[in-house]
């Protein structure tokens, strides 16, 4: 695995546990770059939705950034794989085949360049809770940086 996705999921944990950082959304009286960062964040979401690469590609910095996952095999043993966003925003062409409801509950700017933001959403029975870094490149926010926890929702 490479040293820059180790890192860049820990810039992500560090960043959302450390309450240094300010702007925290709540959609009135919200900045141009919470504006931004949102856009970027909810054309995700969409992408996801609707089945649209082209939206996943104006969300993320498809030609660095990457999705950091943290998967456990059937004999317990954890690992982080990373997945390029250009390769994940390219898998969403088909809409989700279930109902899927979400919000961002956190916007930390950071120097009105660099961003965090939590999202959280549910598609069908399992509840995810995806963690951003964003960069405001060439007067645009995109995600360059993804990793997400996913858990089943009990009834």
């Amino acid at each position: 695995m490479r040293f820059s996705n180790l890192l860049g999921a820990g810039v992500i944990a560090l960043a959302l546990s450390t309450p240094a950082f300010a702007g925290h959304a709540d959609h009135h009286g919200e900045s141009a770059a919470e504006s931004g960062v949102r856009a970027a964040v909810m054309n995700y979401f969409e992408a996801g939705n609707q089945g649209d690469p082209t939206l996943a590609e104006r969300a993320f910095q498809t030609d660095v950034g990457d999705m950091f996952i943290r998967r456990t095999d059937e004999a317990g043993n954890d690992a982080v794989v990373a997945m390029n966003l250009g390769d994940f925003a390219n898998r969403m062409t088909r809409p989700s085949p279930v109902e899927r409801n979400g919000e961002i509950l956190d916007i930390r700017i950071v120097d009105e360049t660099m961003a965090f933001a939590h999202f959280s959403f549910t598609a069908g029975e399992r509840q995810f809770d995806d963690f951003f870094l964003l960069y405001l490149i060439n007067d645009e926010w995109k995600i360059v940086s993804k990793a997400y926890t996913l858990e089943a929702i009990e009834e």
